[in-house]
């Protein structure tokens, strides 16, 4: 993982304790960083040099891993709020649901920032007795559950100014390869309810507000898949039944009314399978996807997914955007655009950037779900 994380569990030593004492456990964990016995910000490291540090400093400090990880992820909320990203966690929602529902865009950011970043993937949604949230997390890595407990607690003082209690539940949604963890979020009073999530009142007034949109329709169907060229719309059975121009060029497989959206794609993020139920427990999230081996026709574009160069004879693309629930037919609107790895990939899929002036190259939220990314 990237130095700066290491270097707020640093941070967590020093406080308790002192700079020497974070040299001494770096040498107990025989972990050598030259001279200034201080990790570099943008260096990856060897997960394992953070396995081997928690272990030490627990020996060294007389804390259990579990305090360790929930203080540190204390103080690395704070580290990221030093580090110069106060003001996009302070408008990432008006509530704390909504923080952890747009955390997932500020990794994607991130992982251009920092190459290679392995980013967890969260989901926050009410309990069903209204008292609090529930918020599912997701990592590659194993054993950080606590990390998390720590950084709830702190977004909850920091940002919205409310005191909870957070409570590591069972694995949910969980295969032979991943589990997302459950944590259950309840404020210590009741006047911390409206902090955590929508009260009634602000989604009423947002639903008299969508109302007033627009009277009627007044686009075509065949106008919108110009003006949307990356785009499929598929029912609760998972059938494509519209499909952009431009994603059936690259996608000559995608016939419409007859391919499944598991025909074609496989989700990278978020980390489920794609069903229709399990999309609409994650509509609000950053959605990318990725073409399965031997649909593409070439075998040298340069377009195939960071994650597979030097691994597959055939290639795959990525495609990144957002799904929209349509209420009004039952099915669901995947609005996206290619990620390839220069501007030469688009011409090798017969595609130009006039065709993509839809969109911004842009870092924001709204650009992570729609825009093209060149890597």
């Amino acid at each position: 993982m990237y130095g700066f994380i290491n270097q707020a569990l640093q941070e967590f030593v020093i406080r308790e304790s002192s700079f020497e004492t974070w040299e001494e456990i770096l040498k107990k964990a025989n972990v050598d960083l030259g001279e200034t016995n201080e990790f570099s910000q943008r260096r990856i490291y060897d997960d394992q040099n953070t396995v081997d540090l928690l272990r030490v400093v627990s020996e060294t400090l007389g804390l259990s891993q579990n305090y360790i990880l929930e203080k540190f992820g204390e103080i690395f909320f704070e580290y990221i709020q030093d580090a110069g990203y106060d003001n996009i966690l302070n408008n990432l929602g008006g509530n704390l649901k909504d923080f952890f529902n747009s955390v997932d865009a500020i990794h994607e950011h991130l992982m251009f920032v920092f190459p290679g970043m392995r980013v967890p993937s969260f989901h926050a949604k009410d309990t069903p007795d209204g008292s609090g949230i529930e918020i599912l997390y997701f990592s590659e890595r194993a054993g950080l559950e606590y990390l998390v407990v720590g950084m709830v607690k702190s977004v909850a003082s920091k940002i919205f100014n409310v005191v909870v209690n957070v409570e590591l539940c069972e694995p949910v949604n969980q295969t032979e390869k991943s589990a997302w963890s459950k944590f259950l979020v309840t404020p210590e009073s009741n006047s911390g309810i409206n902090q955590m999530r929508q009260h009634c009142k602000q989604i009423q007034r947002m639903e008299q507000k969508l109302e007033l949109v627009t009277l009627s329709s007044r686009i075509s169907n065949q106008t919108f898949c110009q003006a949307c060229p990356f785009h499929i719309m598929f029912d609760t059975d998972m059938v494509i039944y519209q499909a952009g121009v431009s994603l059936t060029r690259v996608l000559p497989s995608v016939k419409v009314g007859q391919t499944r959206v598991d025909e074609v794609f496989e989700a990278i993020r978020p980390h489920i399978p794609l069903t229709f139920d399990q999309i609409l427990q994650f509509i609000n999230k950053v959605y990318v996807v990725k073409t399965k081996e031997g649909l593409l026709d070439s075998a040298t574009l340069t377009t195939v997914s960071e994650d597979d160069i030097g691994t597959l004879e055939l290639p795959t693309m990525r495609f990144r955007g957002q799904m929209l629930y349509l209420p009004e037919c039952d099915s669901m609107l995947f609005l996206c655009s290619p990620s390839v790895l220069n501007l030469d990939g688009l011409n090798e899929v017969g595609e130009y950037t006039k065709n993509l002036m839809h969109t911004h190259l842009a870092s924001s939220k709204s650009d992570a779900c729609r825009s093209p990314q060149v890597r």
